[in-house]
């Protein structure tokens, strides 16, 4: 299985379309961060502009007019985000899906996936809170009553339960199923195993860049800093694509078997 993950992780980077991911992401940051900051302009602008703005005694009610009109556009662009988000998730989770399975995949793939797989982006975002929420309760309740031994434990049922994370993921974006169908099909313990010591690898080996890239900056200076940066952009699509290679290989597993 994990051979199978290996080959098809790969074929995944070999295509040229995985890639655009990081155009994508990069386009989508760079609008909300423009969002943001024409707002910041405005608001700072309308306050100059304002017939108050020279006067001592309308200073605090332009002012306060200010700050309500950049709270206003902040609260606007941030919802913005927060709808987009799920469109970025489908988009981006939705091509490593496709790449994954051996499928060809291009710059309009993520724009397709995202109009496609939206719904089970915000269904993702609900997995994630739900899981965030049990195993916060799981670990409130441990640490209070057994202290260190609750802390070992809490950070045991995190690890733990991962793979059950990962195949969530895979079945929304990789086979597409409902949500409801993926939740139960999560929990299946066929490759349990290797799923865990696949996300150990995956853990293993993005250490291993923190390192190195502490080592490159340290010695290489500028030149390791720039070293720094593609490495990471790198790992950016490297290691997501490994976790979704990870899923695709327990249904090429699964269908050798049968």
């Amino acid at each position: 299985m994990l051979r199978n993950a290996v080959k098809m992780w790969l074929n995944g980077l070999k295509q040229g379309g995985t890639w655009t991911t990081l155009i994508w992401m990069a386009i989508f940051s760079l609008t909300f961060f423009l969002l943001l900051l024409a707002i910041g302009g405005a608001s700072l602008a309308g306050t100059m502009l304002h017939p108050g703005f020279t006067q001592p005694l309308g200073t605090s009610s332009t002012s306060a007019s200010a700050a309500t009109h950049l709270v206003v556009g902040v609260v606007f662009v941030y919802l913005l985000m927060l709808g987009a988000t799920p469109f970025l998730t489908g988009g981006i989770y939705g091509l490593y899906g496709q790449a994954v399975q051996g499928i060809k995949v291009s710059w309009g793939t993520f724009w397709t996936m995202g109009k496609k797989l939206y719904g089970r982006g915000w269904g993702l975002i609900g997995y994630v809170i739900l899981y965030v929420m049990v195993i916060g309760i799981f670990a409130s309740i441990v640490i209070a009553t057994l202290h260190v031994t609750g802390i070992i434990l809490a950070l045991a049922a995190f690890i733990l339960t991962l793979p059950w994370g990962l195949r969530m993921t895979g079945e929304l974006f990789v086979d597409q199923n409902t949500w409801g169908k993926s939740f139960r099909q999560s929990f299946q313990k066929r490759y349990y195993g290797q799923l865990l010591l696949g996300l150990a690898l995956g853990a293993i080996a993005y250490l291993l860049l923190i390192f190195l890239d502490v080592m490159l900056v340290h010695a290489l200076g500028a030149v390791g800093i720039a070293l720094y940066l593609i490495l990471e952009l790198v790992f950016a699509v490297a290691v997501p694509l490994w976790l979704f290679a990870l899923y695709a290989a327990t249904k090429t597993g699964s269908s050798s078997q049968q």
